[in-house]
C-alpha cells in the first residue's frame, strides 16, 4: 500500500528529464535575450528559435506545448514593439519554431 508520507523520489542534477528542461530553458532564455536586444537581428532570433524548435521535438514535446510555452515567453519580450510590428515577429518566431520541430530548415 502507498503511503502518503513517503518522500517523492528526489531528482539529481544528472536526471535525463531535468537537463532537457534546462537546455529548453536555456533555449527560451536566448530567445528573450536575443529579442531583447537594442539592435534586434531577426537572423539571429530565427536561429535561436528553430535551435529551440529541434530541442522540443527531441525532448518528445508536443507541437502545440513547445508553441504555448514559446508563445508565453516571447509575447512578454515583445511588448515594447508596437502591435504591428508586435504580431509579425510572434508569428514569424512562431513560424520558425514549427519549421525547427519538423526539421524544415
Amino acid at each position: 500500500m502507498e503511503s502518503w508520507s513517503e518522500p517523492e523520489p528526489a531528482v539529481t542534477a544528472a536526471s535525463p528529464r531535468r537537463q532537457a528542461g534546462e537546455r529548453l530553458r536555456s533555449a527560451l532564455d536566448a530567445i528573450t535575450q536575443a529579442l531583447a536586444s537594442p539592435v534586434l537581428s531577426l537572423e539571429r532570433v530565427r536561429r535561436l528559435v528553430i535551435r529551440y524548435g529541434a530541442l522540443a521535438h527531441d525532448q518528445a514535446l508536443q507541437v502545440d506545448e513547445m508553441i504555448g510555452a514559446l508563445t508565453r515567453t516571447v509575447e512578454r519580450a515583445l511588448e515594447p514593439l508596437p502591435s504591428t510590428r508586435h504580431a509579425e515577429v510572434l508569428a514569424s518566431v512562431q513560424w520558425w519554431a514549427v519549421h525547427g520541430y519538423h526539421r524544415a530548415d
